[in-house]
């Protein structure tokens, strides 16, 4: 039985969801396996989407610029409200964001509330000081400049060789993919 206390979720609809980079791995780093697998699960019913663990949220409140569009829109809209004889600017709207610190199972959510199958799921909010620090300083896994909202770009992983990996692998599979000639040049 496990020692860890519960912890409260906050439920929000995927879409609302920020990804943390413009790209995501096709599969779990944990267990290997594919995201398109695991969404046949849930759309076969084999597995509930709130069966996956929850992902951790941090929030930002930052300014809507969602509805700015490019610069010509905003003249049209100006014209039509009649701000463009007046020169007082209107007051940037700040709008709640939620950016997910795991982007592979925000994906995988994301494509069962394009499906119809979910609405909402329980996240976990990290907290305050976690939000704070993240927006200040960022980390390796965490910069605002490169959220998104969406669509991100699936990369396939490499194929990785039987007997290990790292710098001796890519180093041998480099050298059988020389002309014999070639490596004798090197």
């Amino acid at each position: 039985m496990s020692s860890k206390p519960a912890v409260a979720l906050t439920e929000l609809r995927p879409s609302e969801i920020w990804y943390t980079f413009g790209r995501v791995r096709s599969t779990f780093s944990g267990c290997g396996r594919a995201l398109e697998d695991t969404l046949e699960e849930i759309k076969l019913g084999r597995l509930r989407a709130s069966e996956l663990p929850p992902i951790a949220v941090i929030t930002h409140d930052a300014e809507d610029d969602a509805e700015d569009g490019d610069e010509s829109d905003n003249d049209e809209r100006r014209k039509r409200r009649g701000a463009g004889k007046s020169s007082a600017r209107a007051k940037a709207k700040t709008v709640r964001r939620y950016y997910s610190m795991n982007n592979r199972r925000l994906w995988v959510l994301k494509r069962c509330e394009e499906l119809g199958l979910i609405e909402t799921v329980g996240v976990r909010m990290e907290s305050a000081e976690s939000c704070a620090r993240l927006l200040r300083k960022g980390s390796r896994n965490f910069r605002l400049d490169r959220c998104t909202p969406g669509p991100v770009k699936i990369v396939k992983e490499p194929e990785r060789e039987r007997g290990g990996g790292g710098v001796a692998a890519a180093t041998a599979a480099a050298a059988r993919e020389t002309e014999p000639g070639e490596q004798e040049a090197r």
